[in-house]
């Protein structure tokens, strides 16, 4: 509960206490005016009670708004990176594949260019050290989108939690 809201109760409280006899004294109240008076108050801190009931709803929807705000905000950044992350192994893979396929096809090559084996092997060679930093690349990328995408999804479970209260607050 608020500050001001508790303030408010407190002085009713007191207000109502000092209004009390003491302990053990009897109440009777005779005079119609102060019954119609003590009614009336009863109704209008019914009202107040109501009132602060309804403020204190708005405040837990509004808080839930902002959070949810908060939360997608952050969330997108991370959504950016993920995708970044995939597209950066899925362009490794395809480097992959491409530096495979020159292999397969680099006795062609040598009759092609007239290439001598010396020259092959040590094309081979710069291949295969290309292919294996690719691929130490690629799983470093791969890591890197695997954990990226366990923050989104667990982003997105929280914002799916936090959906979940506001409606649950929204319902009558």
């Amino acid at each position: 509960m608020n500050d001001y809201r508790k303030t408010i109760l407190c002085c009713l409280l007191g207000a109502l206490l000092l209004a009390l006899p003491a302990a053990g004294e009897p109440v009777t109240i005779e005079n119609p005016d102060v019954l119609q008076e003590l009614g009336g108050i009863r109704k209008a801190l019914d009202r107040l009670v109501g009132l602060l009931e309804t403020a204190e709803g708005h405040q837990r929807v509004e808080l839930l708004l902002k959070r949810i705000d908060l939360k997608e905000r952050r969330l997108i950044p991370r959504e950016q990176a993920l995708e970044g992350a995939q597209e950066e192994v899925r362009s490794l893979e395809l480097e992959a594949e491409r530096m495979e396929q020159m292999l397969e096809e680099g006795s062609h090559f040598q009759i092609q260019a007239g290439m001598n084996e010396e020259a092959l092997a040590e094309m081979e060679r710069q291949v295969r050290a290309a292919v294996g930093d690719i691929n130490r690349r690629m799983e470093g990328a791969r890591a890197r989108a695997q954990r990226l995408d366990n923050e989104v999804a667990e982003g997105r479970d929280e914002l799916e939690d936090l959906d979940d209260m506001l409606m649950d607050l929204l319902e009558p």
